[in-house]
């Protein structure tokens, strides 16, 4: 008899998840989350330009997948979930129906309250973040309606320091200051209404190594852990628009790694007390000058997007026993090596130029594991994009260093086509600060990896 999985999403995160997991034999459905339902209690559009969004995004939602994967809106699945079936939310957002099921006794992963909250409650999230021992960079918090105060604020910095943007409402894309305070005046003057809809903060920007971690967790005791080393911007250094993870590098760390001891041991007692069986990741600037870890954010029940799939591209085992042996807590104390092979996994995110709609994707048969489709339909046997903004990530893997595994990637790339596909072209250099392998490298002179 068949595993059932429900891959729980509000957009399209965990359909290359659910793909995979169907092409391997599991019997998958989607469950989605419509607009309305995202944020807990049941909402309705603020305006006539919200409700044409919604209806945007459930038009969106239907075609996603179409011909590749069962879907039914979640409210509708809720009576027909088993107590044996698997339930695997990809985001935060649905947690009241994620949660319902896990009071009821329900196998489900992610979705919880308690990560949304960590995620939404940027100013509660830091406060934790202080409360546990971390190091904060200085902050300033605006509430909703601040833009023009924090205009006022950034041009009348003198010492030269410079911000990073960071907004309670998800619409708006983190943004980081890299030349100029010049740069955050500008996004609040561009994007004043939907700054303004929330309250945000500008936080000091600090000199290091960013990375991030993440530890699993079963039963609130930690199984394996791994290091992040992401490119968050869509675009090279002439324009810094963050859009999820340009390309990534990951590798798994022992529980007994310093990186980890340093970063994502502090939060085992809270996540034996809050999260249970899940996972938990913090971004952070590692600077060896002051011997002090920054901590930038916290996710407490999302996985974090690229970096999934470059974890379970170092998988020993198929994904339907993987999720399996989590969710009925199979596994106990270090399960790093048992579990994923040794090496690196790299990823990069293939974007769709102008978001075109019905482009014909196409790839060898024999790259199919390689290949995470995030936007696509099936009509006549044939792949097309829905139309977002990115189309699929690609991963592939090296025992040998982190330079061979952006090397297979880089022949993978010409491998899959779509005629306005592009990605950025220098995921696999060394000479830039914000680069994965400048910094595994700065990581290795410290003999942390």
């Amino acid at each position: 008899m068949k595993r059932k999985f429900w891959i729980v999403t509000a957009d399209h995160s965990g359909v290359p998840l659910g793909l995979h997991m169907k092409d391997q034999g599991e019997d998958v459905c989607l469950a989605m989350i419509r607009p309305e339902d995202k944020h807990g209690k049941r909402q309705q559009p603020k305006d006539a330009e919200q409700a044409k969004e919604w209806a945007k995004k459930v038009k969106y939602l239907t075609k996603n997948a179409e011909g590749l994967l069962p879907k039914r809106w979640l409210p509708e699945c809720m009576k027909d979930i088993g107590k044996d079936d698997y339930v695997i939310a990809d985001q935060i957002y649905g947690h009241q129906f994620c949660d319902t099921l896990r009071r009821r006794g329900f196998k489900v992963l992610g979705g919880s309250e308690v990560g949304y909250k960590l995620e939404i409650d940027r100013d509660g999230a830091l406060k934790f973040l202080k409360r546990i021992g971390f190091d904060l960079p200085q902050q300033q918090k605006f509430g909703s309606g601040s833009a023009q105060t924090a205009i006022k604020f950034l041009s009348a910095v003198k010492d030269g320091a410079l911000y990073v943007l960071k907004s309670d409402n998800p619409l708006v894309i983190t943004q980081v200051a890299h030349e100029s305070n010049e740069e955050l005046i500008q996004k609040l003057q561009a994007e004043a209404s939907l700054i303004n809809s929330a309250p945000f903060l500008l936080q000091e920007k600090v000199d290091g190594l960013e990375a991030a971690t993440e530890t699993w967790y079963v039963n609130g005791k930690p199984i394996f852990s791994n290091l992040d080393l992401e490119d968050k911007r869509k675009y090279n250094e002439d324009s810094e628009c963050q859009v999820g993870c340009s390309f990534t590098l990951l590798m798994m760390l022992g529980l007994a790694h310093p990186l980890r001891e340093m970063t994502c041991k502090p939060f085992d007692d809270y996540a034996a007390k809050n999260i249970g069986t899940g996972l938990m990741d913090l971004s952070f600037i590692l600077d060896k000058k002051m011997n002090k870890i920054w901590a930038l954010e916290v996710c407490g029940s999302r996985f974090p997007y690229n970096a999934l799939y470059n974890m379970l591209a170092l998988l020993r085992v198929p994904l339907g026993d993987f999720f399996a042996g989590v969710l009925d807590h199979k596994y106990k104390g270090d399960m790093t090596a048992e579990l994923f092979n040794p090496g690196y996994a790299a990823s990069l995110r293939l974007f769709n130029d102008g978001e075109k709609k019905d482009q014909l994707i196409t790839f060898p048969k024999e790259f199919a594991d390689n290949v995470w489709l995030w936007d696509a339909y099936k009509k006549d046997g044939k792949l097309y994009t829905v139309g977002d903004d990115a189309f699929a990530i690609i991963t592939a893997t090296s025992t040998q260093n982190p330079e061979a595994a952006f090397a297979e990637l880089r022949k993978l790339f010409f491998k899959v086509q779509m005629p306005s596909k592009w990605a950025r072209a220098d995921y696999d250099d060394d000479d830039e600060p914000g680069l994965p392998l400048y910094r595994y490298h700065k990581l290795e002179e410290l003999k942390l990896v």
